[in-house]
C-alpha cells in the first residue's frame, strides 16, 4: 500500500514560481506529453510531470531537494508539444532557481540574483570594494607612461587579495550547498546505481562532451554555443592559473623574464608563445560561444520557449567580461589610456 502524505500547499512558493517565469503552471492537465516527448527523461522517473504536479501543489520541500530538475536542458521539446501551453520547461528553471535560493549558505545574495535591481546592487558592490582597494593603494588615478595594468592594480596588494577572496568565497558557498543538496537527496534511495567509479567517470565523460544536448529536438543548435563557452573557460582557467604560477616564481626568485619561460616577448618564448595562443583562441572562442548563445535563446524565444531572468543574467555577464577582456588586450597594444578604464 502506497504510503499516504497531507499536502500542505505553499502558496508563497507558488507566487514565487509564477513570477520566476512559471506563470503558464496552471495551465498543466496533467496529460503527461511533456514527460513522453521528452528525450532525456529516464523510463524509471520520468519528468516533467511530477514536477508540474508538484508545483501546482506548493510542494516546495519535494520540489527543491528533486534531483531531476537539474536533468532538464531546457530544449524547449515539452514546451513545443504541450497541447495546453503550460511551458514545463521555463517552469522547471523557476524550480532551479528556487532550489539554488534554498540551498544557498548567504540566501540573501542568491535570491538577490533573481532580480534586476538585486543584480544591479550585487554589481555595485565589487565596484565599490574595487574603488576602495585602488583608493588605499594610492593608485585612484590613470598612470603616466606606458600602459601597463599592474601600475594601477598592483597584483600583491590589490589583485591578488579581491580576486582569490572572491574565488574562495564562491567555492566555499558551493561546497555547502552541494554538500546540503546531497545529504538531502540521499535520504530516500531508491534501487542501486552505477558503482561510484563508473558514475564519475560518465559523469565527466558527460560534462565534457555536452551530449545530452544531442538528443534535444527543438534546439539541438545549442551543442556548439555550450561547448565552445564550456572549453573557452576552460582555457582560460589554464592561463590565468599558468601565469599565476609564472608571475609568483619570477617574486621569489625562481623564474627569469630572459629565460625559455619568459612570459612578456613571444619571439624569444615558446612557452610565452603557446600561453598567449590559447589565452586569445579561448577568448575568441568564448565570443563566439556567447554570440551563438545568444541568438539561439531568441531563436527559441520565438518559438515560445523563453529562457529566465537568470539565464540572461549570467549569459549577461560572461558576454561582459568577454568583450571587455579581449577589448583589455586590444586597447592596451594601441596605447590608449582608456585601457584602464576598460580593464
Amino acid at each position: 500500500m502506497a504510503e499516504s502524505r497531507r499536502v500542505e500547499p505553499d502558496l508563497t512558493f507558488i507566487k514565487e514560481l509564477t513570477t520566476a517565469g512559471g506563470d503558464t503552471l496552471k495551465k498543466c492537465f496533467q496529460c503527461a506529453t511533456c514527460s513522453i516527448v521528452c528525450p532525456i527523461s529516464p523510463d524509471d522517473k520520468p519528468f516533467p510531470r511530477k514536477e508540474m504536479i508538484w508545483a501546482q501543489w506548493g510542494m516546495k520541500d519535494r520540489l527543491v531537494k528533486d534531483p531531476d530538475v537539474w536533468l532538464c536542458h531546457h530544449c524547449g521539446d515539452c514546451t513545443a508539444y504541450c497541447p495546453r501551453g503550460a511551458k514545463p520547461g521555463e517552469v522547471m528553471g523557476a524550480i532551479r532557481k528556487a532550489s539554488v535560493e534554498y540551498y544557498a549558505p548567504i540566501k540573501a545574495i542568491a535570491k538577490a540574483a533573481g532580480s534586476v535591481g538585486g543584480m544591479i546592487v550585487l554589481l555595485i558592490i565589487p565596484v565599490v570594494i574595487l574603488l576602495a582597494m585602488l583608493a588605499v593603494n594610492g593608485t585612484l588615478h590613470i598612470p603616466e607612461g606606458k600602459i601597463v595594468y599592474s601600475k594601477m592594480f598592483p597584483q600583491l596588494t590589490l589583485v591578488d587579495p579581491v580576486f582569490i577572496s572572491a574565488a574562495l568565497f564562491a567555492i566555499i558557498s558551493a561546497i555547502i550547498g552541494i554538500k546540503k543538496f546531497w545529504a538531502d537527496i540521499t535520504t530516500e534511495k531508491i534501487g542501486v546505481g552505477m558503482p561510484l567509479g563508473e558514475s564519475i567517470k560518465s559523469t565527466i565523460a558527460e560534462i565534457l562532451a555536452h551530449s545530452k544536448f544531442k538528443e534535444c529536438g527543438e534546439n539541438k543548435n545549442r551543442l556548439t554555443a555550450h561547448r565552445l563557452v564550456f572549453w573557452s573557460f576552460v582555457g582560460l582557467f589554464i592561463v590565468t592559473n599558468s601565469v599565476l604560477v609564472i608571475h609568483w616564481l619570477h617574486e621569489f626568485g625562481y623564474v627569469h623574464y630572459d629565460t625559455p619561460l619568459l612570459i612578456l616577448k613571444p619571439t624569444k618564448a615558446p612557452v610565452q608563445f603557446l600561453i598567449k595562443l590559447l589565452a586569445n583562441v579561448s577568448a575568441a572562442a568564448l565570443f563566439l560561444g556567447c554570440i551563438l548563445m545568444i541568438g539561439n535563446r531568441m531563436q527559441a524565444a520565438e518559438k515560445g520557449v523563453n529562457s529566465t531572468f537568470n539565464d540572461w543574467a549570467l549569459i549577461f555577464i560572461i558576454t561582459t567580461v568577454c568583450i571587455t577582456g579581449i577589448l583589455s588586450e586590444v586597447i592596451r597594444l594601441l596605447e590608449l589610456k582608456v585601457a584602464y578604464v576598460v580593464y
